[in-house]
This record gives C-alpha cells, structure tokens and sequence, in this order.
C-alpha cells in the first residue's frame, strides 16, 4: 500500500487579511481556521501522516490549533510559499513516503471527497490538482476600464490540495528554487511533469481576506446561526488584605477581596456572563467553592474554561461588556491593562472587549465602601447543532411529520440514537412518568413488534440498549420507559391536537386523551425532533464504514458498552448501510444500575471504596459483560466524565477509560484524558473507540 504524507502550508503571514494574527488562526466557528484543514487530512484513511509548515513566531497558536490531532512536528517555512514547501518536502525525505498532498492551510472546507479524486488521479499521473472550470467571464483591463473579453474556453480555476509522487515533485522544487512560482503544480510543470485536473469543489475556499473568513463562517453555521446573550452579577466584600485582584491583575490596596479563589470579582462576572449565554449554569456548579482545589486559583482558570465550552460549542464570543461598580481602588489607571488581560485569556482583538467603572453615589453596600460589585453582558454567535468534526443545518419538525431529518442529510434510519434534552412540560412525559425515572432509551434497529427491553435482550434482537436509573421510592430496581413507543405517541397525537374538533381531546388506539396530554405530547415529538444531534462528517463515516469491511472480511462481529459516549459509537457504526452483520449489539449504560444489571459489572467496582464507574476496572468488566451479552467477537466499552461536571481532583473532566474484551479471555484498559468540553471530549472518545477496535481485529 501506498504511503501518503500531507502537508499544510501555513507559513504565510496574511498581509492582504488584515488583524492581529495571521489568517490561518483566526476563529473559524470558535476554532482556529487552521484546525479545520488538519482534521480534514487527519482523519482521512489514506493519508498517513500530516505535517504542517508553519512561522516559528506562530508555535503558540499552532500549538492551540493543532491540539488533540495526531501531527508530525512542524517544520519551519520560508520567505516565500514556494521556499515553505520545499522546506516541508525536504523534512520528509527521510521517511520518503510515495505520494505527497500539498495544501494551503488557509483552506478549512477541503472534503474526502475531493481528497479521494486527487488520490485516484496520482495511481495514473506524476501529479494530480483539484480544480474548477472558470465560469465567470474574463476581463481584461488596462487604466481602470476593459480592455478585452478573455476567452474562458479550457481555463480552470487551481484549488490543493495538489498531489505528487513524492520524489518527483521533490526534485522539481530543488529545481526551481529562487523562481517565483505561484503553486506546485506550475514548479511540476516546469519539470515536464504530468499533471491531471480533478473536480475540486465549490466550498473549498481559500480564505485571503475578512470578508472571506465571514462568508465561510456564514456558509459554515448554513446562514442559521444562534445569537445568545448572558448577563453575569457578583459582588465580594472587602477583609484583611494589602491589595485586591481586578480583572487579572494585582492592584495595591488597603484592604484585599474576600473569597474561596482569588476573588476576582470582574472575571467572575464575565463568567457567569458566558456559562448564562450557554445555559451551562453558574460558576458554582463548575468549580464548587466547597472543593479545596480551587482555593485560591488564578480566576482567570475559570474565563479560560467559559471560552473552552464557547468553542466545543462551535461558537465564539462577539464582545464582553463589563462594569466594576466600587468607590475604590480607581479603575481608570488600569483599563487599558485590564481590557488587554481579557483578551489575551480570551483570545480576543482588544476592541471586542469592554471594561467601565462607576459608582453608586455612596449608596449602598458598595457606596459603604464595603465591597466590590460587577455585571457583566456577553454576546455569543453559535452554531445551531454541533455534529461529529463539523457543523449542520437543522430544521425543525412538523407534528405529525414521518421521518427526522436535517437539512441537507439523509433522514436518520430507524435504530439512529437521539439525544433528548426534556420531555415537555413540567419535566413530566406524556404517560406522567417522572423525567427522573427515565431510565431506558431504546430504538429498534430493526422492525417487528414493540418488546420490552428484556424481551429483546432474551431474543436476540439487536437493539441500542439505554441506560436504567434507579426510582428515588425503590432504590434497588430500575425503571424501565419505552422513549419508541413515548416517541411514536407523540408523533401521532401531535398530529390530532390540531384536527380534534371537540374539548375533550382525541382517540388514540381506543384510549382518548385529553388536550393538556396532547399538548405535551406535541411538546415531545418537537423536542425529539429538533434535539438530533447524532450527525456524523464523511471522514468519520468513511473511518466506521473500513472498519466495518474489515471486520466483515475477516467474519468477526462487534459490541459496544456505552457511558460517557451516550450512543456515539453505536450510532456512528450502524449509520452506514448493511452494519447489522457486523454490528452485534450496543449497550448505553449511562447509569451505575445500568451498568451492574445490564453487563454485571460488580457492585463491589463501582461503590466506595472500589475503584468507582470511571475505572479501568470498570471500563473492562463492561466490555466482558457486553461480550457475554452478545455473539461479538470483540468487544470495546467507554466510561467517562466527559464534563462540564462530574470532576474531581483525581478525576478531571476528559478523563476516559476505553475497555476491550476478545472472545478466548483477553481484556484490557487503556485511558485518556481528552481536552477541550464536552462535544470533543465524547468525539475524542469516539475515534479512540474506532481505533481500538481496528487494533483488536490486528
């Protein structure tokens, strides 16, 4: 097989972009711009290995970009992008891999698609480059006026990336070394080499400059973008203290602020601002002032871990508002400083930052000079739905509709795993059942009858089993719930709360429902529908559908025990057409009742003082009871805290414990502690899944 090696060319500076930074690192949807071009060749199956050329003075941000994705060590690029390249392809020729793809950094919507095209075309050709016929028509100009009309006839418009064999193209730019050439393709030219042209696409732009970078965030977010606005309060008394801690920085003073942190009271307000926007509740509820490891921590920990969850959000923060409200100290000498502290925490251009001051005309508890108060305003942009390694559009659904779907993709098949964030009014399902006793959550991943759980197990039906949380009034049994036949109902009675013509209600399989009933059902088939988040890119569907082939050739089925993931890898792996032959069974045990009556985990692992649910212990007693379970030959599970709760000293959010059991006895545990929130802790989750189950097959 073929060995391929990309490169990202990311050494330029972005003279014509304008900003502060160059453009390849500029926030694309609350991630560096660069980050999308290296997934993309990442996570693609051909390609085995990336390396990026990158500006020594930009290590920083390339290190942020480039977090969580498995790169060569960068090199350092050129004066010029034809230097920059050599320089990359020089790093290579040790490993002198076959074929080299050569593309430029600053373009984030590169498909595998077109990656797969310029692949194909090198098996014939020294060189192959994505690229669009010219559609436009061409002037010429001279003076500010036309001058002549070009004809268009065989031009096209040269996108990357470009591939070559890699000596080849390695001895042609040796070659042309001190010319100025404006991509590879013309230094391969110049040596008499070949070159094919594919089909490139229209969405793989190259962003040169802001307007650019604002048309591809609008193309990106699909022109549905959520605008949100959190509003942060707190105050902090004065105590015995030589000075007090003001939006990051020191400030001399004849008392100090009183608070389990540094008590910061300016980024605790900004904070609560962001958690607000979000609705991922307050400060508090992510670092508990009860927890002895936050005494006395730089506040800043806290902004920091607000900006992580914006960007797991695909999001980004528009502008922070902030208003110190004190007699003293005076805010004034230290604005410019503080508004500077903000934004570098932040990453933000100085101007989108705000930081005021006033006081309350010696009223009050802060006129008393007791203490300091703050509020705080944040705008945030974010993306609708968060996907698996990209964004999509989402509509929302009619009732009565006959199918979930999303805007441009397929409906999600029957056996798809939803992600339900309530159940109607009053946090109550239709049927009045407790949210908190909703236990199991499972789809049929085939037709037939609606049997219980038990009975599916017992029959060998393979489902996507849900986790089971214990009644509060009968701790030792679990609840079962049926979200299908809920989810059906809704669908079907939200269809009538329109046509029924009378007060009473309607029927629904000889039972009449009154209209409060409807409505809430009408309220779970919206929630259902519109809270699909499981949507996965075409890299990763292309990763399961290999891994899938393999298994196949190799006559091996597979199961999957589910925690911290919530269905991902189920979801993922039975996306892809004719799965059911390898897929064996999936269990979503999102609870420790789950877990023990479902895979018979030991009771003694997960209670005090065991090892706990998140354990290498635990991860494999679930893939061996998930093995048990079913007729796979390998089994992989995952237990996690995937955050943004749920941490503790020992235990930080992105830990996770990947399991694996083979069918003859073998069984180990491996972990990871993956950064970023929640999103890419589960998606980190996700490919790690994906890998350890094509390493147990080797």
């Amino acid at each position: 097989m073929k060995t391929t090696v990309a490169l990202i060319v990311a050494a330029g500076r972005g003279q014509r972009f304008g900003g502060n930074q160059p453009k390849q690192y500029a926030p694309l949807a609350g991630v560096r711009l660069l980050r999308h071009s290296l997934k993309a060749f990442a996570g693609h199956p051909a390609i085995s290995q990336v390396r990026a050329v990158i500006h020594p003075d930009d290590r920083a941000l390339y290190d942020e970009a480039a977090r969580d994705i498995d790169l060569l060590e960068p090199v350092a690029g050129g004066s010029s992008r034809q230097e920059s390249v050599l320089r990359g392809l020089e790093s290579l020729s040790g490993e002198a891999p076959d074929q080299v793809l050569i593309h430029d950094g600053a373009r984030p919507f590169v498909s595998g698609s077109v990656i797969d095209r310029v692949l194909a075309a090198l098996g014939e050709t020294a060189g192959a480059i994505a690229a669009l016929p010219v559609v436009d028509t061409l002037k010429r100009g001279q003076g500010g006026r036309v001058a002549g009309t070009q004809d268009r006839a065989g031009l096209w418009g040269a996108q990357t990336p470009q591939g070559f064999r890699f000596a080849e193209i390695l001895a042609a730019h040796r070659d042309a070394a001190g010319e100025k050439l404006t991509d590879d393709a013309a230094v391969a030219e110049r040596a008499g080499l070949a070159v094919a042209l594919v089909e490139g696409s229209r969405e793989n732009i190259k962003v040169t400059s802001q307007d650019d970078l604002r048309a591809a965030e609008r193309w990106l977010l699909g022109g549905q973008g959520e605008t949100r606005v959190g509003q942060g309060f707190d105050v902090h008394a004065f105590g015995p203290g030589d000075h007090v801690t003001l939006c990051g920085l020191r400030i001399d003073h004849d008392a100090g602020l009183v608070g389990h942190s540094d008590a910061d009271v300016g980024l605790h307000a900004l904070t609560d601002a962001i958690l607000g926007a979000l609705g991922a509740g307050d400060i508090g509820s992510h670092f508990p002032p009860s927890d002895p490891q936050w005494k006395g921590v730089d506040s800043g920990v806290f902004l920091t871990h607000a900006r992580d969850l914006v960007t797991a959000r695909g999001g980004r923060i528009v502008h922070l508002d902030l208003t110190l409200i004190c007699e003293s100290p005076k805010v004034g000498p230290h604005r410019a400083a503080m508004v500077e502290r903000i934004a570098e925490l932040l990453d933000l251009p100085g101007e989108r930052v705000s930081v005021k001051a006033t006081t309350t005309e010696k009223l009050g508890f802060t006129g008393r000079g007791a203490g300091i108060a703050a509020q705080a305003l944040a705008p945030l942009a974010l993306a609708p739905v968060v996907a698996a390694g990209h964004l999509v559009r989402r509509r929302p659904a009619a009732p009565g509709a006959g199918h979930l779907g999303l805007a441009g993709r397929p409906a999600l098949r029957r056996g798809a795993v939803l992600a339900v964030g309530a159940l109607g009014p009053a946090g109550r399902d239709p049927g009045g059942l407790p949210a908190r006793a909703l236990g199991v959550a499972q789809l049929r991943a085939s037709g037939g009858g609606q049997r219980s759980g038990r009975d599916r197990h017992r029959r060998g039906c393979r489902t996507v089993a849900g986790a089971r949380s214990r009644r509060a009034r009968s701790p030792g049994r679990a609840a079962r719930f049926r979200l299908l036949s809920h989810f059906r109902r809704g669908q079907a009675l939200a269809g009538r709360l329109g046509r029924s013509e009378t007060e009473g209600g309607a029927r629904h399989h000889g039972r009449r429902y009154p209209r409060r009933t409807l409505r809430r059902c009408l309220g779970l088939w919206h929630t259902l529908a519109i809270e699909v988040t499981m949507v996965f890119d075409d890299l990763l569907l292309k990763q399961a559908e290999d891994l899938l082939e393999l298994y196949r050739q190799a006559g091996k089925r597979l199961a999957m025990a589910e925690s911290c993931t919530g269905g991902l890898i189920a979801a993922c792996l039975t996306e892809i057409a004719g799965s059911s032959d390898v897929v064996d069974r999936g269990f979503i045990t999102y609870s420790n009742a789950a877990k023990i009556e479902m895979l018979g985990v030991p009771e003694a692992l997960i209670d005090y003082p065991g090892p706990g649910a998140v354990s290498a212990e635990v991860a494999v007693a679930m893939a061996k009871g998930a093995l048990s379970a079913s007729q796979a030959d390998v089994a992989v599970s995952v237990t996690g805290i995937a955050g943004p709760g749920g941490a503790t000293k020992d235990k930080p959010v992105g830990l996770v414990f990947l399991g694996w059991a083979l069918r003859g006895g073998e069984a180990g545990a491996l972990h990871h502690v993956f950064p970023g929130g929640r999103t890419e802790v589960r998606l980190s989750a996700l490919r790690e899944v994906l890998r350890l189950f094509k390493e147990a097959l080797d």
